[in-house]
C-alpha cells in the first residue's frame, strides 16, 4: 500500500525503513500465478526517483501515478517533457484551471505559482535552455514541487547538464523538492543520476550495458537475467534494501484521488 505525507509540517530527515523480505530475488521469469504478498512503499515527495526501461514497459503508466497521489495531496507538480509527447502528438492543451497530471498547463517561459500541474517542452539542446533553468530554480524558491523529467537524457549527458536540474537533483531535498527522472538507457546517464536517486522503478531495459550496470548498482543479478513481464517491475530504495524486490503491476486502472490506496503487490519465489 502507498504511503504518502501530505504538504505542510517538517518532512522526515532519515530514511523510511520498508517492510521488505531478505530472500534472493528471483532468477527466472515470474508466473502470474505465483504467491503473492503485499508490499509497502513510502512515497516522501522530496526523496528522488529514478523510472528505467524502455518505451511501454510500463514506467511512465507509474510514474503518472505517483504524481497524481502526491497532486491529490497538495503537491505542486512540474513535468519537464523534452520529446514532447506527454500528451499525444497532438495534444490540446488546457487554457483555464490549475492543471492536472493528465491534463497540464503548458508554461513557456516561467515557473506559475498559481498552477498545480504544469508543463514545460524545453528548447533543444536542453542542457542550454535558460528558461529550464529558470524553471527549476524557482521551483526550488517555491518548495513543495516535484519536478519530474520525462527521459533525462534530454537535459545532460556525461559532460554536460542545465545547471537548474542539477540543482534539483543534489538540493532538492533541502528545499521540499522532490527530482524525479526517467530513462531509456541507464548506462548513458551521469553517475550522480544512479548515486543519489533513493527510489527505483526498474522495468525491461533494452540493453546488456543498461541491465548489468543496474543490476551492479542495486545487488540485484537478476535484474540481467530476468525478463519481465509487461508492467512488471524492480523496486530499490537504496538506504533501506539490499536488494531490488520484484513487484507486479499496480492493482488499479484508475487515477488516484484524495483517500485512495493503490496496491503494489511482490511476486514471492
Amino acid at each position: 500500500m502507498w504511503q504518502t505525507l501530505s504538504r505542510g509540517g517538517t518532512l522526515p530527515t532519515t530514511p523510511t525503513t520498508l517492510a521488505h523480505p531478505t530472500r534472493q530475488a528471483p532468477t527466472a521469469t515470474p508466473a502470474p500465478s505465483q504467491q503473492q504478498q503485499q508490499q509497502r512503499i513510502t512515497l516522501l515527495p522530496s526523496e528522488r526517483w529514478l523510472y528505467c526501461g524502455k518505451t511501454g514497459t510500463g514506467k511512465s503508466y507509474l510514474a503518472r501515478h505517483n504524481l497524481r497521489t502526491l497532486a491529490a495531496k497538495g503537491w505542486r507538480v512540474v513535468i519537464v517533457d523534452p520529446e514532447g509527447f506527454w500528451c499525444g502528438k497532438r495534444p490540446r492543451w488546457e487554457r483555464s484551471g490549475p492543471g492536472t497530471v493528465d491534463k497540464p498547463r503548458l508554461v513557456t517561459a516561467r515557473f506559475d505559482p498559481r498552477l498545480a500541474v504544469q508543463l514545460y517542452i524545453p528548447a533543444r539542446p536542453a542542457y542550454r535552455d535558460e528558461g529550464l533553468m529558470r524553471l527549476c530554480l524557482d521551483a526550488m524558491t517555491l518548495g513543495g514541487v516535484i519536478v519530474y523529467f520525462d527521459e533525462v537524457y534530454g537535459t545532460a549527458d556525461h559532460n554536460r547538464i542545465n545547471e537548474g536540474v542539477l540543482e534539483v537533483w543534489t538540493q532538492g531535498r533541502k528545499h521540499d523538492v522532490g527530482g524525479w527522472v526517467s530513462v531509456q538507457r541507464p548506462a548513458r546517464i551521469p553517475e550522480y543520476y544512479l548515486s543519489q536517486a533513493e527510489n527505483w522503478a526498474v522495468f525491461n531495459v533494452p540493453g546488456d550495458a543498461d541491465r548489468k550496470r543496474l543490476a551492479a548498482y542495486s545487488a540485484t543479478p537478476a535484474i540481467v537475467d530476468v525478463r519481465l513481464p509487461e508492467r512488471y517491475w524492480w523496486y530499490w530504495h537504496q538506504s533501506t534494501m539490499d536488494h531490488a524486490q520484484l513487484m507486479q503491476p499496480l492493482d488499479t486502472g484508475e487515477p488516484a484521488t484524495p483517500g485512495t490506496s493503490a496496491v503494489v503487490r511482490r511476486t514471492s519465489s
